[in-house]
């Protein structure tokens, strides 16, 4: 393949705020990456199963009476069992302890508290 055939990577961000999912999406953007954004666990999944990404990163948090990041954690082991090499990374504007112990046993490989990127 020439340089000049070089596919960028394409990561998967899926949450339900288009605030977070543009801020990524720039930042993303101006590093080279491909991105395709899912506003629910369910298009998330069905993207995962049409596309391969190099990277998924993910809301802990979908339902907005919830702050316990278990829609997120369920996501990730599902897009896990879809592709085991998939790496994850998280967002969340309620990280707690337990979550980031949850994140580890599902070896979420990085985590964000979401309003710090955020303009």
């Amino acid at each position: 393949m020439a340089a000049s055939d070089h596919v960028p990577p394409r990561i998967l961000i899926a949450d339900d705020q288009t605030n977070v999912i543009e801020a990524l999406r720039l930042l993303l953007k101006s590093e080279g990456y491909i991105t395709e954004a899912a506003k629910s666990p369910a298009a998330a999944l069905k993207a995962a199963e049409a596309h391969d990404y190099a990277l998924a990163f993910i809301d802990l948090n979908y339902a907005r009476d919830t702050t316990r990041a278990q829609e997120g954690l369920d996501l990730l082991a599902k897009l896990q069992a879809l592709d085991a090499t998939l790496p994850g990374g998280s967002s969340s504007a309620t990280p707690s302890p337990p979550t980031v112990a949850s994140n580890r046993r599902t070896n979420c490989s990085a985590e964000k508290t979401a309003p710090t990127f955020i303009a």
